[in-house]
């Protein structure tokens, strides 16, 4: 037998985990059964020795070692049994001072970041989950993960579902066309249209051409899916809620709902459709029942992953990167977030923040008493981060994160992704202060930062509602700011629905409401144009009223004079009359005295008649020679005259009466 010299292996690079020794030592047993064993082959076992030796430094967990040592030993005999002879074939001891520096861009923790299909290689703890989803995906269209806030459901489908349809995981998956994912944000349609962008064409002119045919058509999305892409194709739609609780256009919500109901009725194709949704926000599914019903057919619900599920998550990571947890931690830290809401982003959060108070590849206890544990890490992180400010930054920084959060009419408080630019609305705020602030929070990961075609089109948002939640100082701050974040919501909602209804005059704010939006000065470009041109609205219905006040006084003055002219008429003809009415009085006193001086002398007359007249009966009644014929005659007349005499009598008695009335 030969004897080699470990001269040669004095320079051997380890191997910088278990992980990776192990698979090297898989592969040599596939390469042995395939080739068997060759001189070359042989050679590389030497080799594989020499670095699994070596690999020793890295090694500090006892079962680990064990392992390792296992493996030389193996291959030690293997070379025994072909004539060769190694010596000193034990593991290297541990040497903290030599253990390999990991590269920061390896980290295998996304922070509050959900994980996506490029962090597939780090994403552990799923594995039963993930067949439940392609299960249903093989018996539905339409599949729904349905979680709490913080449950993993963004993580699940991109970095654990995705990936392994990609790779065939259903009959032909690997030949379907997968879109981007998407969030329908204020403006779902918009969303949808900037999928099917043609080729050579202007975004702006295709949302203008193909908003309309969303609206009235609900088959147009299944049609161009249908035409362009011509075979299985995969949407998925990420935080799907704020298709409720950010869009308030309810026709365009109603069109949104109507397309993605038709895409996965296509006939042509099988198309699938992916959403992601909180589990408090599903009761707004039910005014829309033909979706509703898709959408509970295809519905699997997230549950808080176990013990064993988590320290998958912590230690496969690490593992694939070499990175090592001190004896102990890793179970601590399992007891720490086991239970808790928003378990997982705060696990990320804390192994991220971890990661980066690393020795070399080494996470210690000291590390994690002075982050503060699984509950304390993010609040602490935040808290350090705003004490280190200086006042002026500080005020830009509390006011940077009260416009990334959405306060409801309840108690929920949910992430609002704004564009940049509105940062820089703040009259008076240095941009030099905003830019510095805000690139502390994205160096944190406490705010997340999506490119947009200019700097100004970034999108921000804080990276995880967690943060909203969990941070005792913001939820102080949201608190006492509640009412007014509440007013400058319903105004960027107000000018958002203006601009989306043409800029429709009806849509402008008055009164108290236009008021209260002059009070802010923190508003974007469409929110000034929307105050303003509701002011100049206001102000020119103002002057409008005021001119028709105007009118309405001059008339009534005019009114006033004529009406002065009439009454100075009404007294001039009321004298005229009174004096007429005195003259008439006066006349028939005058003419009531004459009659009764002549009524007087008539009845004086008549008296005297009526006497003579008597004496003349009784004078004619002594003559004997008188014929009685005569004496009727005689009274006949006397007997008219006294009827004459009564009538007069009469009507002067008529006429003093009449006189006595008036």
């Amino acid at each position: 037998m030969s004897k080699f010299d470990r001269s040669s292996s004095e320079n051997v690079e380890p191997f910088l985990s278990l992980t990776s020794l192990r698979y090297a030592h898989n592969e040599l047993l596939k390469r042995k059964r395939q080739e068997g064993e060759t001189a070359e082959f042989l050679r590389d076992v030497e080799h594989f020795i020499y670095r699994a030796q070596a690999s020793g430094v890295y090694l500090d967990d006892d079962q680990d070692r064990y392992t390792a040592q296992n493996f030389i030993d193996y291959w030690e005999n293997r070379l025994f049994a072909a004539g060769k002879i190694l010596t000193d074939t034990l593991l290297a001891e541990f040497d903290p001072n030599l253990q390999p520096e990991i590269p920061d861009e390896k980290c295998p923790y996304v922070g509050l970041d959900a994980f996506r299909q490029e962090n597939a290689p780090f994403f552990f703890g799923r594995s039963d989950l993930i067949k439940q989803l392609v299960q249903k995906l093989s018996e539905h269209r339409l599949l729904a993960v349905v979680g709490a806030s913080g449950s993993g459901k963004s993580s699940v489908v991109l970095a654990g579902l995705l990936p392994v349809l990609q790779k065939g995981a259903l009959p032909g998956s690997e030949d379907w066309h997968y879109f981007p994912e998407i969030v329908p944000g204020s403006t779902p349609l918009v969303q949808l249209a900037q999928l099917l962008v043609p080729p050579a064409t202007s975004l702006e002119e295709w949302q203008h051409y193909i908003l309309s045919k969303f609206y009235e058509d609900p088959y147009t999305l299944q049609r161009l899916v249908d035409e362009r892409v011509g075979k299985t194709a995969v949407l998925t739609i990420d935080q799907f809620e704020e298709t409720f609780t950010l869009c308030r256009n309810p026709r365009e919500r109603e069109a949104f709902l109507d397309n993605l109901l038709q895409f996965i009725h296509s006939e042509k194709h099988p198309h699938r459709l992916i959403l992601t949704m909180r589990t408090d926000y599903e009761p707004y599914l039910i005014r829309h029942p033909l979706f509703h019903t898709q959408f509970e057919e295809g519905t699997i619900r997230l549950t808080a992953m176990n013990a064993a599920e988590l320290r998958e998550a912590i230690e496969e990571p690490a593992k694939a990167v070499g990175l090592k947890f001190e004896r102990g931690l890793v179970n601590e830290i399992i007891n720490d977030i086991i239970g808790e809401p928003a378990a997982l982003p705060l696990l990320q959060f804390t192994l991220r923040s971890l990661w980066d108070k690393r020795e070399r590849n080494r996470i210690t206890w000291d590390a994690y008493h002075k982050l503060g544990g699984v509950t304390q890490a993010l609040a602490k992180t935040a808290d350090d981060l705003y004490e280190s400010l200086i006042p002026e930054d500080q005020q830009t920084f509390k006011r940077i994160l009260l416009q990334l959060v959405r306060p409801s009419e309840k108690l929920e408080v949910t992430r609002n992704r704004i564009r940049r630019k509105s940062l820089y609305q703040q009259q008076g705020e240095d941009p030099g202060r905003i830019d510095r602030v805000l690139q502390k929070l994205i160096d944190k990961r406490l705010v997340h930062l999506t490119k947009g075609t200019t700097p100004d089109d970034d999108q921000l948002e804080v990276t995880h509602e967690a943060l909203v939640r969990n941070w005792p100082r913001l939820v102080e701050w949201i608190d006492e700011a509640r009412d007014r974040l509440r007013k400058r919501q319903r105004l960027s909602e107000q000018a958002q629905q203006w601009e989306t209804l043409g800029r429709d005059p009806a849509a402008l704010l008055r009164g108290r409401l236009l008021q209260e939006a002059l009070q802010f000065n923190d508003l974007n470009e469409l929110e000034t144009e929307y105050v303003h041109t509701s002011k100049e609205a206001e102000d020119a219905e103002k002057r409008a009223e005021e001119e028709a006040r105007q009118r309405e006084l001059e008339q009534a003055k005019k009114l006033a004079e004529e009406q002065e002219r009439s009454a100075k008429r009404a007294r001039y003809l009321a004298i005229t009359l009174a004096v007429m009415f005195i003259l008439v009085v006066a006349g028939l006193l005058l003419g009531i005295r004459a009659i009764r001086t002549q009524a007087d002398a008539a009845i004086a007359q008549a008296t005297s008649q009526a006497i003579a007249i008597q004496s003349t009966i009784e004078y004619l009644s002594a003559q004997e020679t008188i014929s009685a014929q005569q004496i009727a005659a005689q009274n006949a007349a006397a007997t008219a005259q006294i009827e004459q005499l009564t009538a007069t009598a009469q009507q002067i008695q008529i006429a003093t009466a009449q006189a006595q009335v008036i």
